[in-house]
C-alpha cells in the first residue's frame, strides 16, 4: 500500500527507524586533531598549544583527554572546518613542535592538516661530537679554526656560515712609514732597470737627424751674427767703457755657445767612427791583408787548458798565505803607459799604411793557437746623417767667419752638407749592393755545384731475369 510523503517523514523521525550517524559527515577542528594526535603519540604526556581565538588549553594528562574521544571512537580523517589559519594570529609554541603539526610558513590561507610538511629539527643539532685522538695526536672531531659550528652565534643550525654584511679585513704587508722610507730606493731601482742598454736605444729616428743638425747650426749663427753694424748711429755706445763691458760679456757667451756645439758634434763623430763589430775567423790562422785584422788566441785552446787539472798544492799551506797582491809602483805605471803607446802607434801606422797602399807589417803566428779577428765599421744611421748636417768643423767656421762674412757662412755650410750627404748615401748604397752581390754569388755557386752533388737525381729500376743462379742468390 502506498503512503503519503508526510507519513514517510513522520515515520523516519521515530527512534526505531532512525539510521546510525555517519562518521564521515562529522567535522573536527584543528585543535581537536592536535590534541588527538598528541594523545595518540607514544611518550608524549602534554601538548601545550596557544592561540588567540580558537585555541585549546594546555593538557597535562597522562592519558586520553577528557573532552575528546580516542581515534577508535572518532574518525581521525574527518574534514577540518573551513576557517583560515590566519584567524587569531600565528600559533606560538612553548616547546619544540612535532614535525607533523608544524604549519607551512608563508601559506596562511591554506588549511592546517596533520599531513602538512614542516621543518624538523633533530635532537642532536648543534651538539659537538666527542674528541677522538689518533696515534698522531690530532683531534678528529675538532673543527678548523674560524669554522662556525652548528648552534653557535656564528653558524646556522646546519653548520653553514651565515653571510654577514662586514667586508673582509685588509691586512697590509708593510706599514706606511716603511713604504715611505723605501720609496727613494724603489725609485732608483726602477730608474736603473729602465735605463737603455745601448746609445742607439735613446736616439731619435733617422729622419730627424738632418733637421736637428741644421737647426743647431742656424741657432749658433743667429746668436753670433752681428745685428748692429759698426757705422750705425748706435755704435757710439760701443766706444765707451760700458759698451766694452757689454761686448766682452757677449763675447764670453759666444764662446760658451761654440763650445757647446763643438761638444755635441764631436761626441757624435767620436761615436760614429768608433762603432765596430768584431768577427772571429775560427778556421783561418793565416794573416788577413787588412788594417782592421788582428790575431787573437783560439777559444779552443782556452777550453783545453781549462779542462786540465790544476795544481791545488800551490794554493794550500803557507805558500798560499804568503802570496800577496802585486804592489803598484812607478815601474808598473810606466810599463802600462808604454803598452798603451805601442797599441796607439800600431793602430795609427796601420791606418796610414792602408791609406797609402802599403801592407801592414805582420808577425809570424802559431798554426792552431791563434785565429784572425776582423773589426768592421758599423756606423749608426742617425749618427751618420747628423754628422753630415753638423760636423765638428761647423761650429768653428761659424765662430771665426760669421763676424767677417755673415751671409756667406750658411751658403758654405749648405754646400758641403749636400756633398757629405751624397757621399754617405752613395757609400751606404754601395755596401748594400755588395751584400746583395755576394749573396747572389753564393746562391749561384750552390745551385751549380753544391746542390748537384748533394741532391743527385736517382732512379730505382728492377730487372727481371730467368737465370737460376741470380734467382738463387
Amino acid at each position: 500500500m502506498s503512503q503519503s510523503p508526510l507519513a514517510r517523514k513522520s515515520r523516519k523521525s521515530l527512534t526505531a527507524f532512525a539510521r546510525p550517524p555517519s562518521k564521515l559527515s562529522r567535522s573536527q577542528t584543528a585543535d581537536q586533531l592536535y590534541a588527538e594526535a598528541d594523545t595518540f603519540s607514544p611518550g608524549k604526556h602534554n601538548s601545550p598549544v596557544k592561540s588567540s581565538s580558537s585555541s585549546v588549553a594546555t593538557s597535562t594528562s597522562t592519558g586520553t583527554s577528557p573532552g575528546h574521544s580516542t581515534p577508535t571512537q572518532q574518525n581521525a580523517f574527518a574534514t577540518p572546518p573551513r576557517k583560515r589559519a590566519s584567524e587569531g594570529g600565528p600559533a606560538q609554541w612553548d616547546s619544540p613542535t612535532p614535525y607533523y603539526a608544524t604549519p607551512i610558513r608563508g601559506l596562511t590561507n591554506r588549511r592546517v592538516s596533520v599531513f602538512s610538511p614542516g621543518t624538523y629539527t633533530p635532537p642532536y643539532a648543534g651538539v659537538r661530537p666527542a674528541e677522538r685522538r689518533t696515534s698522531y695526536g690530532s683531534n678528529l672531531g675538532t673543527p678548523l679554526p674560524g669554522t662556525p659550528v652548528a648552534g653557535t652565534p656564528g653558524g646556522s643550525p646546519t653548520g653553514t656560515p651565515r653571510a654577514t654584511g662586514t667586508r673582509k679585513r685588509f691586512v697590509r704587508r708593510k706599514s706606511v712609514f716603511q713604504r715611505i722610507v723605501e720609496a727613494p730606493r724603489n725609485a732608483l731601482e726602477y730608474v736603473w732597470i729602465s735605463l737603455p742598454t745601448s746609445v742607439e736605444d735613446i736616439l731619435p729616428p733617422t729622419r730627424w737627424a738632418a733637421p736637428l743638425g741644421m737647426a743647431l747650426f742656424l741657432l749658433q749663427w743667429v746668436l753670433l751674427a752681428p745685428v748692429v753694424k759698426p757705422r750705425d748711429e748706435m755704435s757710439m755706445w760701443r766706444d765707451g767703457p760700458e759698451g766694452n763691458r757689454v761686448d766682452a760679456r757677449w763675447h764670453r757667451q759666444g764662446i760658451l755657445i761654440t763650445l757647446l756645439m763643438l761638444i755635441i758634434s764631436g761626441a757624435n763623430a767620436a761615436y760614429l767612427f768608433t762603432k765596430h763589430r768584431n768577427y772571429d775567423m775560427m778556421l783561418r790562422s793565416d794573416p788577413v791583408k787588412s788594417p782592421n785584422a788582428s790575431p787573437i788566441p783560439s777559444p779552443m785552446k782556452d777550453r783545453s787548458t781549462a779542462t786540465e787539472p790544476e795544481d791545488s798544492d800551490a794554493d794550500d799551506g803557507e805558500e798560499g798565505e804568503k802570496r800577496a797582491a802585486p804592489k803598484i809602483d812607478g815601474r808598473v805605471v810606466a810599463r802600462t803607459a808604454w803598452k798603451v803607446t805601442k797599441v796607439l802607434g800600431r793602430v795609427a801606422w796601420r791606418s796610414v799604411a792602408s791609406i797609402a797602399g802599403f801592407e801592414a807589417p805582420t808577425r809570424p803566428r802559431g798554426g792552431g793557437d791563434m785565429i784572425e779577428r776582423l773589426r768592421i765599421w758599423d756606423p749608426p744611421s742617425f749618427c751618420l746623417a747628423f754628422f753630415c748636417a753638423l760636423p765638428p768643423t761647423a761650429p768653428l767656421m761659424v765662430y771665426f767667419l760669421t763676424g767677417r762674412v755673415p751671409l756667406l757662412v750658411p751658403l758654405v755650410h749648405l754646400a758641403y752638407y749636400v756633398v757629405l750627404h751624397q757621399l754617405a748615401t752613395s757609400f751606404t748604397q754601395m755596401v748594400k749592393d755588395r751584400q746583395i752581390l755576394n749573396a747572389e754569388v753564393m746562391r749561384e755557386y750552390d745551385q751549380r755545384f753544391v746542390f748537384k752533388k748533394l741532391f743527385v737525381p736517382t732512379e730505382d729500376r728492377g730487372v727481371g731475369t730467368s737465370d737460376y743462379a741470380i734467382d738463387y742468390y
